[in-house]
């Protein structure tokens, strides 16, 4: 569980009003990669250059180390703009990215998620209508929007990437 207190850790110092919906994005991200991320290669392309021409300036972090079972990160678009790497070679990680087999059932993840939300609770203290909606999520294998206040507060804009697909000048 060192894992998972240290990504709640990080969550909690760079979103403090993250809700148990984005933890439990969150952890579905750290759990599943970005196998959940691509149906159809063409729309994925144009989101994330539609995105990348309507991103904004600020930014909390550039890269979110999420790992628990295996080297896995959020990458925010910030690096494009930064110049730290190109917008090709970030959505060719992310397309990488969602080839890579996780080692975690979809089966195995309630019992998962229960765990992290039995971590969780005291921390955020979520409402009983989110807890249910997000243990059904879980039974159904299903991953979650962020939360509109997390949208509105935190502007998140990044790509899951898998360990072996992230320059390793971004990891500095």
């Amino acid at each position: 569980m060192h894992k998972i207190d240290e990504i709640i850790k990080t969550e909690l110092a760079l979103h403090p009003r993250a809700s148990l919906q984005n933890f439990y994005k969150l952890f579905f991200q750290s759990y599943f990669g970005a196998e959940h991320a691509l149906t159809d290669f063409d729309s994925a392309r144009r989101y994330f250059e539609n995105e990348l021409s309507n991103l904004p300036n600020e930014s909390d972090f550039i890269v979110q180390d999420i790992s628990v079972n295996f080297p896995i990160y959020r990458v925010n678009l910030q690096v494009i703009k930064q110049g730290l790497i190109t917008a090709d070679e970030l959505f060719e990680a992310f397309l990488k990215s969602t080839q890579t087999p996780v080692s975690t059932s979809k089966q195995d993840w309630p019992e998962i998620w229960l765990e992290i939300e039995k971590i969780l609770n005291p921390l955020i203290s979520p409402f009983q209508t989110e807890i249910l909606k997000l243990r059904e999520a879980a039974s159904n294998g299903y991953t979650v929007h962020h939360s509109q206040l997390y949208r509105d507060l935190y502007k998140p804009h990044y790509r899951i990437i898998c360990g072996e697909y992230i320059p390793s000048s971004l990891l500095l």
